[in-house]
């Protein structure tokens, strides 16, 4: 039985597959969204204990996925990973955590064991 269920959201693929073999071996059930309009639709349709979202998207900025998110779903725990420096426009209190990539595997994994508990 999995630790618990994921939502990897990111569109560049290679990072997500690396990623969700990761979280695989630790026993996590992961699921992938390119897009944040993919991802919405999964947040619609899935329960999710943790959603891993990037801030590049190919159709919007992550911090406006998280916020739909959040309107889906108010309780919805996300983990923000992004490669740029702080945005201003990114308030902090949508997220859990904000982790900057390149992130290592182990604090991915404590990142999770953190929130989830």
């Amino acid at each position: 039985m999995a630790r618990g269920s994921l939502l990897l959201v990111d569109d560049d693929e290679i990072s997500s597959q690396i990623l969700g073999y990761i979280l695989v071996d630790e026993d996590y059930a992961v699921d992938a969204a390119a897009t944040g309009g993919a991802a919405l639709d999964k947040v619609k349709t899935n329960d999710y204990d943790l959603v891993f979202l990037d801030y590049m998207l190919p159709d919007m900025r992550g911090h406006e996925v998280a916020k739909r998110m959040r309107v889906l779903k108010p309780g919805i725990k996300i983990i923000f990973l992004t490669g740029y420096t702080r945005d201003e426009d990114t308030p902090e209190d949508l997220f859990e955590k904000i982790l900057l990539k390149p992130v290592p595997p182990d604090i991915i994994v404590k990142a999770i064991k953190d929130t989830l508990g």
